[in-house]
């Protein structure tokens, strides 16, 4: 089937009330689960830091979670260890059933800086998890070209990144997430150094991707209206130690335009409420 062949959003139904979800409760069997997570870092001056507290986390398949939470307060950590790139000190983590043990071809990360290799094509960059993870690259090749198309990247293919702005170098670096077509995309404030409009527009441009791609996605970020627009549901954490304090479902309907979806009473109802757990 092709990639573009459905844009319909099929979120899993859950069992809400007044808005919210319990996160100990997946949508339906979860894809990802994470218990109990506990992680501490040492210091320099040997007082520990506890980053993340008897955190937990479950994600249907297919799923857009948004995580929104003050600084500190162990977002990057939580996704850290999802990806496999840390571990915790207490607490288990599922992969479909599977411990995460590791870093994975299931999963692909995306990081705030698009990270792309300035002597690489766009061609080159995004293809690289292919030539480095092995597998059938003939066979995903198609799909990255589509991939590129999606992200409205085709004929920049020869481009180097410094050829580029701000916003087309983030669209490469999600397709370059999605090259090894992983289960899971896990995205770490990856629009935060862009410019407000750009960001707005990048923001479209990952729901299209999302919505043709059906990867299960976790945000990372600090714009409520992003986490809204985005996001089936918004986990808003407390300060470090971070833990789940709310996990809200957005009863949006897809796909989204900015320009409706701030003027909906719901989009506004869910931003007064996560601006209310954040400023408390």
């Amino acid at each position: 089937m092709s990639l573009t062949a459905t844009l319909g959003h099929t979120a899993a139904t859950a069992q809400v009330a007044a808005g919210q979800h319990d996160p100990a409760i997946p949508t339906s069997a979860p894809l990802i689960r994470a218990r109990g997570l506990v992680k501490v870092y040492s210091t320099v001056s040997g007082d520990p830091v506890v980053a993340l507290d008897d955190m937990n986390l479950s994600m249907a398949d297919g799923e857009f979670v948004s995580i929104v939470g003050p600084s500190g307060c162990g977002k990057s950590t939580m996704l850290r260890l999802l990806a496999g790139l840390d571990t915790p000190d207490a607490g288990e983590m599922t992969l479909g059933h599977q411990p995460i043990t590791g870093p994975s071809g299931a999963v692909g990360v995306v990081f705030q800086n698009a990270t792309l290799l300035p002597w690489m094509t766009v061609w080159q960059n995004v293809i690289l998890p292919l030539q480095v993870g092995g597998g059938n690259r003939a066979a995903r090749e198609d799909a990255v070209r589509e991939y590129l198309s999606i992200a409205g990247l085709t004929g920049f293919e020869n481009k180097y990144p410094y050829e580029l702005s701000g916003g087309m170098q983030q669209r490469a670096a999600i397709v370059r997430g999605l090259a090894r077509d992983p289960k899971v995309l896990l995205m770490d404030e990856p629009f935060g150094a862009l410019d407000a409009l750009t960001r707005e527009r990048m923001n479209g441009e990952l729901q299209r991707i999302w919505m043709a791609s059906r990867k299960t996605v976790l945000l990372i970020t600090h714009s409520i209206g992003e986490a809204i627009f985005l996001g089936d549901r918004v986990v808003v954490m407390s300060g470090r130690p971070g833990k789940v304090l709310e996990d809200l479902r957005v009863n949006l309907p897809r796909p989204r335009s900015h320009a409706e979806t701030i003027a909906d009473p719901e989009y506004i109802r869910l931003a007064r409420e996560i601006r209310r757990m954040l400023d408390a």
